[in-house]
């Protein structure tokens, strides 16, 4: 791809809601997303769990990289991030809220 900003990775079905996702970077990674019972049979993170791990991952390198310009050293670093679904007015699951601490 020559943008660099850019990707692109596939999502085969693989049964039940189970899907197999190949990323591009790094070449190889292969992962299973699934939801949990009862709708699947909870053979990998779901796409909830997914989206707030980037979020935490997200606020985590800010914070690391905010830090390190301000020559603070960083030993560790933990996150523990809590997320929420709902159902909104139609019944449907939602995200209804991610909190990282």
């Amino acid at each position: 791809m020559s943008d660099p900003s850019g990707f692109c990775f596939d999502l085969e079905w693989d049964g039940g809601y189970a899907f197999r996702v190949d990323y591009d970077r790094p070449k190889g990674l292969t992962l299973t997303v699934d939801e949990p019972a009862p709708l699947g049979a909870d053979r990998g993170p779901n796409p909830a769990r997914m989206l707030a791990t980037a979020v935490a991952h997200c606020l985590s390198s800010s914070l690391l990289y905010c830090l390190s310009r301000s020559h603070v050293e960083v030993r560790s670093l933990r996150a523990r991030v809590k997320g929420q679904t709902v159902r909104n007015e139609a019944g449907r699951l939602r995200i209804g809220g991610i909190r990282v601490a």
